[in-house]
């Protein structure tokens, strides 16, 4: 009987970079369908070089771009909602990946293992 490996173990053959949990304070712009401009400040949760999962009240929708702000940095990424995860106390989980891969922009530094 073969084995077959666990979801987790074939999602990490696929991240094109590691994840790191850090709570990275955010604002996310985007549009409505009305074409409003709305503005969420926000926490990421998880991060990596290209893009990370967010939470977030304003609704969204699968491959709708929105742009993350560092609000340390005061940079801004062009990002893709790539996921709608669960929803808890009305905030939903946001996957987001960047346009354009970005090592950089979380501006935190990996913590050792040692």
């Amino acid at each position: 009987m073969a084995i077959q490996p666990s979801p987790d173990t074939k999602s990490q053959k696929r991240r094109r970079s590691q994840r790191l949990k850090a709570r990275v304070t955010i604002e996310v712009r985007a549009q409505t369908a009305e074409k409003q401009s709305v503005t969420e400040k926000t926490e990421a949760l998880i991060i990596n070089a290209h893009g990370g999962l967010i939470l977030l009240s304003m609704k969204v929708a699968p491959d709708q771009l929105v742009t993350v702000v560092n609000l340390k940095t005061g940079d801004e990424l062009l990002s893709r909602v790539t996921s709608l995860g669960p929803s808890f106390m009305g905030k939903t989980e946001v996957g987001v990946e960047f346009i354009k891969p970005s090592p950089q922009f979380w501006d935190v530094s990996p913590v050792s293992s040692h």
